[in-house]
């Protein structure tokens, strides 16, 4: 078994090995994996990955954010996209979702060593086989990658690194370091203006941190943190606040960033684990293998010294993210967020020695999310090369788009259309709502009704809607405004009467 191994067998030269295999390894299931921007699937953008480039492709191109274009993600994440744009388009968005997953993978790396330090062991199986159990849940989580979860992953493995050197001696000294709560504000920060449910790890690290000092008597430590802390915010939301609010654009943000996602959250929240039962196999078995090996270590620990805080610590990681993905649970990218949590509870308990039985539940855990992993590479492949069928799709988006002279190509919309088709037909659209309008008034009424009324009262050259459209209002608008210009499978294009 595994604890056969000799201890002490990393060197910093086979250090240095580890992490270029493991970034050479996290490199290509980039590239075989993230269909919706690797080089090797170009017309493949994917629902909410498309969305993302859309808008971050209008802000490169001087829309601002949330007037001209809407979704109900937080800032950052659109400017990432536009700094992506900038640097090649769809090709540098994937330049810089690799730049991200590195910074986390070495993240999570030196969160492993600091362990290891600590408990003596340094085992060269023991990390390769956790950072393949993570990297197995990251590569189906993800979907085919570009979605908010993903960026967030190195702002969470950053403060679980400092939560975790921090526990690690805090028997010692039990201050807390200010510079800590700095980096701990801005990563919140960050976290909360790409998508609030992504900052569940970090907050949680913060209260049980909190509840430690308190119990310590560390209030002035605590109260001092608090400051800091509130530091390294405004150093993260001043500048995002004096940007919208000098471009008249700060309600907007706030209502896409917050308002919209609660009322959004409440009606998109929770599936029926047995009505989606191989599904939620898949998803829920790291979050079960983690509560499994932390209920072992720390009935293991309790047999022969005293719960540490860092075991205090994991468990509210723990719990907390296991509220969330059970409240929350209907998207596999919405537990991408557990990925450090899991890495780390791996990495601590695992030093404690992982014995067959929990061996073989982590072997199973990691065969079902690599089966995942295994089915969306297929139908990459297939979709992209076998059937041609994303080819296909723009090469008919196309054709439609020649049918707009290039000086009217600036006043489109579509209704219920697909974002990718604006970008498949390289288009931007002229009004802030632009995709599923339907979906989006589930959670706000008012967005349907201000589109129809935009498009009654002012119009635009060019109404983009899929041939089987049957929404009557849209359908009376066409009819009373509209002439059919060109059709296919995918669009129908009509354009304004003279």
């Amino acid at each position: 078994m595994l604890h056969t191994f000799a201890e002490n067998t990393i060197d910093k030269r086979t250090e240095r090995i580890i992490l270029v295999v493991f970034l050479s390894v996290y490199l290509l299931g980039m590239l075989l994996v993230s269909s919706y921007t690797s080089p090797l699937y170009p017309y493949d953008y994917g629902g909410d990955s498309a969305i993302f480039s859309l808008v971050g492709k209008g802000i490169a191109n001087g829309k601002i954010l949330y007037v001209d274009l809407f979704d109900h993600k937080g800032p950052i994440l659109f400017f990432i996209e536009a700094l992506g744009c900038l640097m090649g388009g769809r090709f540098g968005i994937w330049l810089l979702q690799c730049v991200f997953g590195a910074v986390n993978l070495l993240l999570l790396y030196y969160s492993w060593k600091l362990i290891r330090r600590k408990l003596g062991n340094s085992r060269l199986l023991d990390v390769i086989a956790i950072f393949i159990a993570g990297y197995s849940i990251f590569f189906y989580t993800f979907e085919r990658g570009n979605l908010s979860e993903e960026f967030s992953l190195p702002f969470i493995s950053g403060c679980l690194y400092l939560f975790v050197k921090y526990a690690l001696r805090c028997s010692e000294k039990p201050r807390h370091p200010y510079l800590y709560s700095v980096v701990y504000g801005a990563c919140l920060s960050v976290l909360m203006l790409i998508r609030i449910n992504n900052a569940i790890s970090v907050c949680a690290g913060i209260v049980a941190i909190a509840g430690y000092l308190i119990t310590r008597r560390e209030y002035r430590n605590l109260l001092l943190n608090f400051g800091f802390g509130l530091l390294g915010c405004s150093v993260v939301c001043l500048p995002v606040v004096v940007y919208f609010h000098l471009n008249g654009a700060l309600d907007q943000m706030i209502y896409a960033t917050f308002i919209y996602n609660f009322r959004y959250a409440g009606i998109t929240g929770h599936q029926s684990i047995l009505n989606h039962l191989w599904k939620y196999l898949v998803l829920y078995s790291p979050l079960l293998v983690s509560v499994l090996l932390y209920i072992i270590g720390v009935v293991k620990k309790r047999s022969c010294q005293k719960i540490a805080f860092i075991d205090v610590l994991i468990g509210c990681l723990l719990s907390s993210n296991l509220i969330c993905l059970f409240v929350a649970n209907i998207y596999p990218h919405y537990f991408a967020i557990f990925i450090p949590v899991y890495t780390l509870v791996l990495s601590y308990y695992w030093m404690l020695r992982v014995k067959t039985k929990e061996l073989i539940l982590i072997v199973i855990c990691v065969l079902l999310n690599l089966y995942q992993v295994a089915y969306y590479f297929g139908a990459a492949v297939y979709t992209n090369y076998i059937t041609r069928s994303t080819v296909q799709l723009s090469e008919g988006i196309c054709s439609g788009v020649e049918q707009i002279p290039s000086e009217e190509r600036d006043s489109v919309i579509g209704y219920n259309i697909p974002s990718k088709y604006y970008l498949l037909g390289n288009l931007l659209p002229c009004h802030k709502y632009y995709t599923f309008q339907e979906w989006w008034s589930t959670a706000d009424p008012s967005i349907h009704q201000e589109f129809i009324a935009w498009l009654e009262n002012e119009s635009c050259l060019w109404l983009l809607v899929e041939p089987e459209e049957d929404n009557e209002e849209i359908l009376q608008i066409i009819a009373s405004k509209y002439e059919l210009k060109f059709e296919n499978e995918y669009l129908a294009f009509y354009r304004l009467r003279e």
